[in-house]
């Protein structure tokens, strides 16, 4: 048989099957070929075929393992069954994972196509649902560093929640805002990405600690360069908290704020710019961001700043910074284009 019988050469003998009865009285055959490898499924169901023979033989019934009814189901009544979520329950602990196991997967999801940020809501709800909450926010903060501020600010019901394929058949969407900010503040410190760049031997300068500077800041810091973070505010976030619309906990901010400084960067506060400022950043450093967005420094021209070269970055403009999730992927494009920028110089 297949299990340790003589091989056949590789052609139509390999294609042979041997009937369990042989031309001897009492004498039979099992095993799927003669040919080896065959598998050891085939090769057991041979043995019970031939078993079967041996049984008729003896006039007694076949082997007959489980006998399954007409309709081919077999209903087995769970010891536990999954508590449903109810659309009026406040996100905790206890339902977070029920509230992201209402995502339906889609195949082209318009959350994604919707977030300004372009964040991955179906795989950070996987992730909830899986009960792994730092991978979430990890996966959250690879796009958006501001994910906890955005669960407040962003207005989800025109953005990702607009087109959810849960309304259809629910009349309500998967609550992505209140899981996003949840989490993030569940995670805690790790919720936020390890730096993966090696050496910091990079210098960059980053003027405005807005949104789209600490964004810009946060992702230059990931990649392995040693950032300096100028702004006119004493503390980093003075100039969000004024910025921000109403309903943004102060609590919320300073997570998000501290997480990015922790990356790695140097913050200077309280530095007004004046005459020379910018351009001796630009001779200390190897690139230089500026964040102009209104929640930045409002306008390149208060901080002289002229974009001679390509070492002088404009980090975003005021038309960028329609929410808060437009202001942090302006400054995660303006990273990716230093960076590149660092790596031909």
């Amino acid at each position: 048989g297949a299990v340790g019988g003589p091989k056949n050469m590789i052609g139509q003998e390999m294609l042979r099957r041997l009937h369990a009865r042989s031309e001897w009285k009492n004498l039979y055959f099992c095993g799927d070929s003669t040919v080896m490898a065959t598998g050891a499924p085939a090769t057991v169901v041979s043995g019970v075929g031939a078993a079967c023979v041996v049984l008729r033989d003896l006039h007694k019934k076949d082997y007959d393992r489980r006998r399954f009814p007409k309709q081919y189901v077999h209903f087995v009544e769970l010891p536990y069954r999954r508590p449903a979520f109810g659309g009026t329950e406040a996100i905790s602990g206890e339902n977070a994972h029920l509230a992201a196991a209402q995502c339906q997967g889609c195949e082209h999801p318009a959350c994604v196509a919707d977030c300004p940020a372009g964040v991955d809501v179906p795989g950070f709800l996987r992730r909830m649902e899986a009960q792994n909450y730092a991978g979430a926010a990890r996966l959250l903060r690879q796009r958006n560093p501001f994910s906890e501020v955005c669960g407040y600010a962003c207005p989800a019901d025109a953005l990702c929640q607009r087109r959810c394929h849960r309304r259809t058949f629910a009349g309500e969407p998967v609550r992505i805002a209140e899981l996003e900010r949840w989490v993030c503040e569940a995670a805690g410190p790790e919720g936020w990405l390890p730096r993966h760049g090696t050496g910091r031997d990079r210098k960059v300068a980053v003027v405005g600690a807005g949104v789209a500077g600490l964004s810009c800041a946060y992702y230059l810091a990931l990649a392995g360069c040693a950032v300096d973070l100028y702004d006119e505010h004493a503390l980093p976030g003075d100039r969000l908290a004024r910025w921000l619309p109403e309903g943004v906990p102060p609590a919320a901010l300073g997570r998000d704020v501290e997480g990015i400084l922790q990356a790695g960067i140097v913050f200077l506060g309280g530095r007004t710019p004046e005459p020379g400022f910018i351009e001796n950043l630009r001779l200390s450093h190897d690139a230089l961001v500026l964040d102009a967005g209104p929640s930045g420094l409002a306008e390149a021209g208060e901080a002289g700043f002229q974009p001679v070269d390509l070492q002088a970055f404009t980090c975003s403009r005021p038309e960028d910074e329609g929410t808060v999730a437009e202001a942090a992927a302006a400054g995660r494009r303006t990273a990716v284009d230093v960076v590149q920028y660092l790596e031909e110089i």
